[in-house]
């Protein structure tokens, strides 16, 4: 498809006006509650263009109502990485801050309604949220939470089918129509990810790349690979091992020599969820089942975790940990660097000349690259103790529309400031991580029992490669399916009304 790039930064005509997200605390009890799809031609829009018609919505004033949302508060530290509210927003001069009080004032003004913006760090979401309940308040309207949190309280019962909401079309440009296909269960969905969720743009993976290494090696130009099609795990794999080298010439492998890739074990999921497959796939009757046993889906993960485990060529956790990764990187450690997107932001600052690619295909017969939503990204979701779901659903349809108006493209020149906007092939290359957005069941399931991810990682850690797979995969799919078919009957009989 072709794309045209677009940086943009959009204009702010409101400043001055009172803040349209207020705080709110959790304790006040007084605070009453009153896709990317696939399938969708986006044209020659790039990801970071946005266009296309206006939702279809009615016009209704709601005379000063409050709609509150629960969310995450910026907790840049302890491998939580939320670098934004997605919600609250006062003016001060941010850029995507800015934007979102730009959409909120819109959306404030057109409806007569009161954005409330509750906000809890990630790991007191949950508790926040179901202690209210237990009181029997009913304080919140919307969640925003990660993935094993979002899961956790639908298998819970506490979240309604996102489908029951009126007046959302998630058709529409501005919600991840592959996400509602492929995280639904029995046809329920308990979460949403649209472009209100901006966290979820930092949460997919990209290969950051040493430029001024591979020009050095004489390595074929990364982009061009990409854009034939060519850039697959075996490729890549050429690429690592050129970059190997003893730096110190003690002979060994260690800290202060060179490899061709540095990741975390979590890396597993982007590769394999690169091909565009799934572990867990559903059936006709929309239940989810584990898909280990298709040969495509064994090779693919063999080929991944033997890629991940070659200690010839990586440098997962044994010496860097995940809070030096970054730092080795820009020292010249390694040709990649495989993290999500958030660290665009961290590493802008440092003298690394470095691009950005997509995770590779696991061959050139695949059909496009594919980018999996991390858990640390925001599901939007709906409780049971929401009173008004038709309000609701139009100031939800609003507000991602609206965030794909505004705040969508701040969020792209945050990202393509700076050392980045100085390379337009990163520029193109964002266009293909962001086309083909998706969330597997695996992982927003690990929080609830599944341990399937734990054990793929446990093959990379230690070094074992696809040579335990077999074994491995035979003692635990028979628990892996149990579990599974637990979480999925719990969720199908306690989602909805």
């Amino acid at each position: 498809m072709s794309r045209i790039v677009s940086t943009f930064l959009v204009m702010l005509t409101l400043i001055g006006m009172v803040s349209c997200a207020r705080n709110a605390d959790a304790d006040e009890a007084l605070a009453t509650s009153l896709n990317y799809d696939s399938n969708v031609d986006t044209g020659s829009d790039s990801v970071t263009e946005t266009k296309g018609s206006e939702p279809d919505l009615p016009e209704v004033n709601y005379s000063g109502r409050r709609i509150t949302f629960l969310e995450r508060e910026i907790e840049n530290g302890n491998n939580i990485n939320v670098f934004f509210n997605e919600i609250y927003a006062e003016i001060n001069g941010e850029t995507i801050n800015d934007a979102i009080y730009e959409r909120n004032t819109a959306v404030t003004n057109k409806y007569g309604i009161e954005i409330v913006s509750v906000r809890k760090f990630n790991d007191t979401i949950s508790t926040t949220f179901t202690n209210s309940v237990k009181a029997g308040e009913k304080i919140y309207d919307v969640l925003h939470a990660n993935g094993t949190t979002t899961m956790s309280l639908a298998v819970n019962g506490y979240l309604t089918d996102m489908n029951d909401l009126p007046y959302v079309n998630y058709n529409n440009p501005w919600w991840m129509g592959m996400v509602m296909e492929t995280s639904s269960i029995s046809g329920n969905n308990a979460f949403a990810i649209g472009d209100t969720n901006i966290q979820s743009f930092t949460a997919v993976s990209a290969v950051y790349f040493n430029k001024e290494l591979v020009k050095n090696l004489n390595l074929d130009d990364p982009y061009k690979v990409v854009k034939d099609g060519k850039w697959i795990i075996d490729k890549m794999y050429t690429y690592c091992a050129a970059a190997v080298s003893d730096l110190n010439g003690d002979g060994l492998m260690n800290v202060n020599d060179r490899y061709g890739i540095i990741f975390n074990a979590y890396a597993w999921a982007p590769f394999f969820y690169g091909s565009g497959l799934c572990i867990i796939q559903k059936d006709a009757n929309d239940l989810p089942y584990l898909n280990l046993n298709d040969e495509k889906v064994y090779n693919t993960l063999s080929k991944v975790v033997d890629f991940l485990a070659d200690t010839q060529v990586q440098e997962c956790s044994s010496w860097v940990t995940i809070d030096d990764m970054a730092g080795k990187f820009q020292n010249g450690n390694s040709m990649f660097y495989v993290q999500l997107m958030y660290t665009v932001m961290t590493m802008r600052g440092g003298e690394l000349d470095f691009g950005i690619l997509p995770i590779p295909k696991a061959s050139e017969e695949q059909d496009g690259y594919f980018s999996y939503i991390h858990n640390k990204s925001s599901y939007t979701s709906i409780p049971k103790t929401n009173t008004d779901l038709a309000m609701t659903g139009i100031l939800l349809e609003d507000m991602a529309y609206h965030s794909y108006k505004v705040v969508r493209p701040a969020f792209f020149e945050i990202m393509l400031d700076g050392k980045v906007a100085k390379d337009q092939e990163s520029t193109e290359m964002l266009d293909i991580v962001y086309s083909n957005m998706y969330v597997c069941l695996l992982q927003p399931m690990s929080g609830v029992g599944l341990s399937t991810d734990t054990t793929m990682r446990s093959f990379i850690v230690n070094k074992t490669g696809s040579a335990s797979i077999t074994s491995t995969l035979k003692m635990t799919e028979k628990v892996w399916t149990k579990t599974l078919g637990e979480i999925a009957e719990s969720f199908a009989k306690n989602m909805g009304s």
